[in-house]
């Protein structure tokens, strides 16, 4: 094989390149003319695939010769299209009536198998032209792309010069190969300038688009940044405007990017983190900083994201416009529509909303729909004309003459569901609703109004009657100079001048207060809506009356008057006075008859104090005698003084037996009286309140046996309390002989039970039981009730009191259940 099969495939070489380069610049820029170029090349690289399946095969098949030249003949069609669209000129249809005879000449030189320098000169001569084209225009129109642009348009023609000379030297076989090389140096000339010539045109269109956004950055009022993600968040750029927007300049967040979280608003601080961690929000959005002085900048807010190959956000770039003036004012619309909404609503007056284009109603409120009798959304579906009994066109100049003659005041008459005429007063002016302007109309019902003036003008003849004829004294003031307007014969009567002589006067000729001090009453009676006020009068013959004056503003003819009614309260105020001293006197005799009661109270205080002493001290006067009488009394029972009959053992026991009783009662007074005096002392320790009990009700056992009584006991053993055990078991032990002795017949029950905070004892019987009006009485000292039988109950009355004065001095309290004939239940809490 020669040289020629390699110059094909180094040549093909080249066209598969170039075809790719123009290609991938398509791709890239979009330019028409690159994609026919780009076109172009690859059906050249085809035409060089059949020259080389012809060289390799050694075939000379007319088609595939055939095959070649119009491959090399649409190479040149769409050089030449490309060239034009470049150039920005329309592509004429010549060439292609020319390639399409260059077409049909080499089919026809094929077919006919003349000679190469006659079949192919048409096909090549076209070729080079297109090339030679192809360079011109790429020499006219690639600017901004350095020196290899011009090197490429060289090319370009120097290839298309070459290609004059294919159907002469391609069947010399030393040149052929050559001929082939050559071109695929060209090739790669082209190629690779073209490359050259796109990085320098996009590095100039970068610098340009650089330079633009400079001096747009720079003078824009929207702050533009440009901040990286990646490997840390910076702010590669922001716009001077940032001064302006927060109070920064640009050198504060170049030098410390993280101080921008800084200065968003506390709400807002997550979403500009998410965004410097490269989370970003789709479209505008709003964002609030702080400005350096302390107020709040809302922006609106654009992000661009750059992403990686992993399609991770590697650069933002965003613009932020100061919408502060917006945002406040969007929040004051929506206040006010909601303010005018729940106006609209809520109000009780009749409100409707009219369209006055056509006079629809396009929103009513509940006191609308309730007066008229229809519901709102049958009200939404009319026109104020289906209301109104104007004409259709009537309504319409009414409407018309709202919107632009600014009337705002009209008389109608509407009709409501139930066919009632009414007469309407209408207040009705354009405002702003939705982006429109409505008519926003005030009805008030006026036929009452109407009805009542009508029934006015009869009235004030009456009323004129009335004030006049009054037998009380009427006066009508001028508040602003406190003259006398009118007055009637009864006004005339108390001050002893005529009716028109008092309406020369004012206020302050019968005042005897001063004229400013009248002035001064007047204007607080206007202030306040009316007053009741007792003054001095003066009448005509000097003599001072006490007059109480009911004063209330009136309108007149659209004036103010105060309306007066005067009432002579002479005697009652002489009367008021005299009452005044009699109750001084009675007030100062409560005040002795107190001071007496306090000094008894005292002395009462004394006397209570030396009877306790008293108490105290016969008591103990008492107990030393009783002493002796027990103990002797139990030494002759002994028999220690000699052996005793029968007799004399009955009697000296019931002697021994007395004194006991005695002792009891005298040892009950000693602990009364040191209660009472407050004498009586604890000493608290941690006691066994079970064991406590059980003692008690051991002690008590045999008295319960002698009476043939039951005693029955619920004791929780370990129960605790922090008390006075003596206090408590004198206590128990109360309670528990008083059930035995107070029962015939049954049983007495002793419960004990405890919480964390207080213990419970308490004892029940079957016993008499008590009345009413009996339970409070228990407990008073010395106080011995009724059994059922009308006899007195046995013992001395103070058991059951000592018992609840001694419950109380350890800080419980008792209660008391009881039925008449069925027992008694006493219970006793305590704190533990």
């Amino acid at each position: 094989m020669s040289w020629l099969a390699p110059g094909i495939v180094a040549i093909l070489s080249g066209s598969v390149i170039l075809s790719a380069v123009f290609l991938y610049l398509y791709a890239i820029e979009r330019e028409r003319w690159m994609g026919i170029w780009g076109v172009a090349w690859l059906a050249y690289t085809v035409r060089f695939a059949v020259e080389l399946t012809q060289e390799v095969t050694g075939s000379h098949a007319v088609g595939l010769s055939i095959a070649n030249s119009l491959l090399v003949l649409l190479t040149g069609i769409l050089l030449l299209e490309g060239s034009y669209v470049l150039a920005g000129k329309a592509i004429p249809l010549w060439h292609r009536y020319v390639g399409g005879v260059v077409a049909v000449g080499t089919i026809v030189s094929a077919v006919l198998g003349l000679p190469a320098i006659y079949a192919l000169s048409a096909v090549w001569i076209f070729r080079g032209v297109a090339n030679i084209a192809a360079g011109a225009v790429w020499y006219r129109y690639i600017q901004d792309a350095g020196p290899w642009s011009k090197i490429t348009a060289v090319t370009f023609i120097i290839w298309g010069i070459h290609n004059f000379d294919y159907p002469i030297l391609r069947g010399a076989a030393w040149f052929a190969a050559f001929g082939f090389m050559l071109g695929a140096f060209l090739e790669f000339i082209i190629a690779f300038g073209a490359l050259i010539a796109h990085f320098e045109q996009t590095r100039h269109r970068l610098e340009r688009s650089e330079i633009s956004f400079r001096l747009f950055a720079e003078n824009a009022r929207d702050l533009i940044f440009r901040t990286r993600i990646k490997p840390r968040f910076t702010i590669e750029y922001i716009s001077p405007s940032i001064e302006t927007l927060i109070g920064y300049p640009p050198a504060h967040f170049l030098d410390n990017p993280e101080s921008m979280i800084d200065l968003v608003h506390p709400d807002d601080r997550s979403i500009v983190a998410a965004g410097m961690g490269g989370e970003i929000i789709e479209g505008p959005w709003l964002c609030r900083w702080i400005h350096r002085d302390g107020h709040v900048v809302w922006t609106e807010q654009q992000l661009m994201a750059l992403r990686d190959e992993s399609g991770s956000v590697n650069r933002i770039d965003g613009i932020a416009r100061d919408v502060t003036d917006r945002v406040l004012a969007e929040q004051a619309a929506r206040q006010s529509d909601s303010r005018y909404r729940t106006l609209f609503e809520r109000s009780a007056s009749i409100m409707l909303l009219i369209d006055p284009d056509d006079g629809a109603i396009a929103d009513a409120n509940d006191a609308a729909a309730r007066y008229y009798g229809w519901s709102r959304q049958q009200l939404l579906g009319m026109r104020i004309s289906d209301i109104n009994t104007l004409s259709e066109d009537e309504v319409a100049v009414e409407m018309t003459a709202a919107r632009t003659q600014r009337r705002s005041h009209f008389i109608f008459r509407h009709r409501r569901a139930d066919g009632d005429i009414r007469d309407v007063e209408v207040y009705s002016g354009p405002v702003p609703f939705e982006g429109r302007d409505y008519l926003h109309t005030i009805v008030h019902d006026i036929s009452d109004r109407r009805e009542m003036l009508r029934s006015l003008a009869e009235s004030e003849e009456r009323y004129a009657a009335l004030f006049r004829d009054s037998l009380s004294p009427m006066l009508i003031v001028d508040p602003t100079d406190a003259h006398i307007v009118d007055a009637n014969e009864a006004a005339a009567a108390l001050y002893g001048w005529t009716a028109r002589e008092l309406t020369a006067l004012t206020i302050g000729d019968l005042s005897v207060d001063s004229y400013e001090t009248v002035v001064q009453e007047i204007d607080s009676t206007l202030v306040a809506g009316g007053q009741l006020a007792v003054y001095h009068h003066r009448s005509a013959d000097g003599r001072i009356h006490d007059v109480e004056v009911y004063a209330t503003p009136i309108i007149s003819a659209g004036r103010t008057f105060l309306y007066t009614i005067v009432h002579d309260i002479t005697q009652r105020s002489h009367a008021e006075r005299e009452l005044a001293v009699y109750q001084q006197h009675l007030e100062d005799v409560v005040a002795e008859r107190t001071e007496e009661l306090t000094r008894a109270n005292a002395a009462l205080e004394r006397a209570s104090q030396a009877k306790d002493e008293y108490l105290a001290n016969m008591s103990h006067e008492l107990r030393t005698p009783l002493n002796s009488v027990i103990g002797f009394s139990s030494l002759l029972a002994r028999g220690l003084a000699g052996d005793l009959n029968d007799e004399q053992s009955r009697q000296v026991t019931m002697i021994n037996t007395a004194g006991q009783h005695l002792l009891g009662v005298v040892d009950g007074i000693l602990d009364l009286a040191r209660i009472e005096a407050g004498r009586i002392e604890t000493e608290l320790e941690h006691t066994d309140i079970s064991n406590l009990c059980a003692k008690v009700v051991k002690g008590a056992e045999p008295l319960a046996a002698e009476r043939g009584i039951g005693l029955k006991v619920e004791i929780p053993a370990g129960i605790t309390a922090v008390t006075d055990p003596t206090l408590l078991e004198q206590i128990v032990w109360n309670l528990v002989g008083n059930g035995i002795k107070f029962t015939d017949d049954g049983e007495v029950r002793l419960v004990l039970s405890a919480s964390d905070e207080s213990l419970t004892i308490t004892v029940s019987d079957t016993g008499r039981g008590l009345r009413n009006e009996d339970k409070e009485r228990v407990f008073e000292t010395f106080v011995r009730l009724e059994g059922a039988d009308g006899m007195r109950t046995e013992g001395s009355g103070l058991g059951l009191p000592i018992t609840k004065r001694l419950v109380h001095v350890l800080g419980g309290t008792i209660e008391l259940e009881s039925e008449f004939g069925h027992g008694s239940s006493f219970s006793v809490t305590i704190p533990r």
